[in-house]
């Protein structure tokens, strides 16, 4: 499990690979940060449908957390001021 912490940055790009250990892997996106942020998440190991990369926050588009489970995904979270929305 990691955190990502949201600082002053406009745009956060996280890829997770080199994972010496087989499963599932948990990040955690900051609480709150500001409107329009956004933090990019991708498979860059190519192996995310066998060992999934989960991304937990207070809410995503009104969910806890938001998995990515094909290879070489990636997916956008976008702060709206109230939330993380999937961009």
């Amino acid at each position: 499990t990691s955190t990502i912490v949201g600082g002053t940055a406009s745009l956060i790009r996280v890829f997770v690979r080199g994972r010496a250990v087989a499963g599932d892997t948990t990040l955690n996106l900051p609480g709150a940060t500001f409107t329009g942020q956004t933090i990019t998440v991708k498979d860059a190991n190519g192996d995310a449908a066998a060992d999934n990369i989960i991304v937990v926050a207070p809410s995503i588009d009104g969910a806890a957390s938001d998995t990515l489970t094909f290879d070489y995904q990636a997916r956008n979270y976008t702060w709206n001021g109230v939330e993380w929305s999937r961009t």
